[in-house]
């Protein structure tokens, strides 16, 4: 549907129509700006002051877009809506309200530029801070080299001697343990020595043992024999009693 502007826009509409336009330009601009500043910030890997920064410029862009935007909607709605009396002339009232919304136009848009200022002079003080920091470590590092350097001459000597020092500890140490094994070979011998003699005493126990079993035995037999004998000539002497006493009862009948 065609709209006749001449018929339904006033000065004062078209003229913070065309300043919230401008307005909404630059704030555009400006936060295409920001967004290219985070851009540049995730490619190089950089965290910290400087995201924090542009992350809260791109918010202020934003906050500043939108209220342009809205003003820019405010006044193409108004420039579209017939007035209620076009031959009306214009008001001072309206005059104020236009060079009001103008004046906060122009305020929004310095405020975004003051917001760019300060994010560049905020980056430029952060990246200086960095280079300083970066020098900074970079001479703490050298003299840290330096003073490692120097220990590590010092540690190389010290090795060395503490390697001359261990190597001497370790022939005293094989020496003590040829010492400790030629013991060893000693000791075993002489427990084998020992064994061997424990043994031929064991075996000289055992036989005297034996033999002195097989005398008290023999000794025994001969002593059992002898009583055999006695106990024999006892009973001997006995029967010859017997017989002489058989012999005399018989001569008295």
């Amino acid at each position: 549907m065609y709209v006749d502007l001449r018929a339904t826009a006033s000065p004062p509409e078209v003229l913070w129509t065309l300043t919230g336009l401008l307005a909404l330009g630059i704030n555009l601009w400006l936060l295409r700006d920001a967004l290219l500043d985070a851009h540049a910030l995730e490619r190089r890997g950089q965290n910290g002051a400087k995201k924090i920064a542009v992350r809260t410029a791109i918010g202020v862009q934003v906050g500043l877009t939108a209220a342009q935007v809205i003003v820019v909607a405010i006044g193409v709605i108004s420039m579209l809506t017939p007035p209620d009396n076009p031959a009306a002339p214009v008001t001072p009232l309206l005059v104020v309200v236009t060079a009001g919304i103008v004046m906060i136009e122009a305020l929004l848009t310095l405020v975004a530029f003051f917001t760019r200022v300060r994010r560049s002079q905020l980056l430029d003080y952060l990246e200086s801070e960095i280079r300083e920091t970066v020098s900074r470590r970079h001479a703490e590092t050298m003299v840290e080299l330096i003073h490692n350097t120097e220990v590590s001459t010092e540690a190389r000597d010290g090795a060395q001697h503490a390697y001359k020092e261990t190597d001497s500890i370790n022939e005293k140490i094989l020496a003590v343990h040829r010492q400790v094994l030629a013991n060893n070979e000693a000791a075993t011998e002489a427990a084998r020595n020992l064994k061997e003699y424990m043994e031929g005493q064991e075996e000289v126990r055992h036989q005297r043992e034996n033999d002195a079993e097989d005398r008290a035995d023999a000794r025994s037999d001969r002593d059992q024999d002898r009583q055999d004998e006695r106990d024999t000539i006892a009973q001997e002497r006995q029967d010859t009693r017997d017989e002489r006493r058989d012999e005399r009862e018989r001569n008295r009948t």
